[in-house]
């Protein structure tokens, strides 16, 4: 459940201060440990612990494993598995094979605004992108994005309930929504959309487009340069570093997306 409802004080300037019923997103804690073979032993570490909105752990964690080079296939994954099935915040995952390169303990608690904290430097942030979109390609007109803009909302439960929640979707060249995640953290939406993506073996997402109902920052579009996406847009402002990066990866990026308008920052041949 995404949801929980409170009893809070509303205070209206004619009508004084009435006790109601609300919804707001739920935040818990999400502990991944990893498992892998290792010279014939299984070893174990407790890789991370994240706050997260509950539901699409799965999908979440496998996300988490992609965009940090931990796993570049589904392929990599024997089963992943609740450590205890009366705690719902801890998750083990059993890999194939060891990873190719020593894994290391992101040492502090990730929040949900933050999906780099625990990386000691940028060159931890930039990881290896795999994929380079085609030049051009695909071409998405304005009338698909405005009617991205109009119909998203409808595919927002949470974030309708709560207005305290983030999603990422998936849309194709006409502007229709093919797959959609809420989470209170924008990182964690983007990975469990990413997740559900891998573990479908859909990557690369070279002929779809990437919405994100916040800004768009440099670890959003990052993610998105790693599952292949061409086409990164967003309701807020992009960053400089983003910019920059959608930049060198040949990403299109466009910011402030509305019903009538928007910008584009990097490659505007793909929006015709």
């Amino acid at each position: 459940m995404a949801l929980k409802q409170i009893k809070i004080w509303n205070f209206q300037a004619n009508k004084g201060s009435t006790i109601i019923n609300d919804f707001v997103a739920l935040e818990q804690p999400l502990e991944i440990v990893i498992s892998y073979p290792d010279q014939g032993k299984q070893k174990s570490i407790s890789w991370m612990t994240t706050m997260r909105t509950p539901g699409e752990d799965i999908n979440l964690i496998i996300g988490l494993l992609y965009t940090e080079n931990i796993i570049n296939s589904i392929e990599n994954i024997h089963f992943v598995k609740l450590v205890d099935p009366a705690e719902e915040n801890r998750y083990q995952v059993f890999l194939k094979s060891r990873p190719s390169f020593n894994l290391q303990q992101r040492d502090h608690l990730v929040n949900s605004s933050c999906g780099v904290c625990g990386k000691s430097s940028i060159d931890q942030i930039r990881q290896l992108i795999l994929y380079s979109p085609t030049p051009g390609i695909p071409k998405f007109s304005h009338h698909a994005l405005f009617q991205l803009s109009a119909s998203i909302k409808d595919f927002m439960p949470v974030f309708s309930k709560s207005g305290g929640i983030h999603a990422c979707g998936l849309f194709n060249e006409k502007g229709i929504l093919e797959a959609i995640f809420e989470d209170i953290g924008r990182h964690n939406a983007l990975d469990k959309l990413i997740g559900h993506l891998v573990a479908k073996k859909k990557i690369p997402l070279k002929y779809f487009g990437l919405f994100l109902s916040g800004r768009a920052s440099f670890e959003l579009v990052q993610k998105g340069a790693m599952a292949g996406i061409p086409l990164i847009v967003s309701v807020g402002a992009p960053s400089s570093l983003a910019i920059e990066l959608a930049d060198e990866c040949g990403i299109t990026l466009v910011g402030f997306l509305k019903y009538n308008s928007f910008n584009t920052y990097t490659y505007p041949e793909r929006i015709g």
